[in-house]
């Protein structure tokens, strides 16, 4: 049986998390990883609120790694949060 249930504070959730810019360290170079600036977003920050998309790096189960496609549909909803919030603003009162 499929079960579908609607990403629910999904704004709040996204509001937890921090983008930022890093380089690869030493252990990663050493895997092949080119040393260059980067973006992305914490692992155990995002294993927090939804832990679905995070995975046990192929390299080592002591590493891991994001799916990034799969955080879509929380970007997703988030978006219809703020839409929602928006047109509340919007109304005459």
């Amino acid at each position: 049986m499929l079960f579908r249930f609607v990403i629910e504070n999904a704004l709040d959730k996204i509001e937890t998390l921090t983008g930022f810019y890093y380089e690869p360290n030493e252990t990663a170079i050493n895997l092949g990883f080119e040393k260059k600036v980067e973006v992305g977003l914490s692992a155990q920050e995002v294993q927090k609120i939804q832990p679905e998309v995070v995975a046990k790096a192929p390299v080592s189960d002591e590493y891991l790694t994001l799916k990034y496609d799969r955080l879509i549909p929380l970007i997703v909803e988030a978006i219809k949060e703020l839409r929602h919030e928006i047109e509340n603003l919007k109304m005459p009162k």
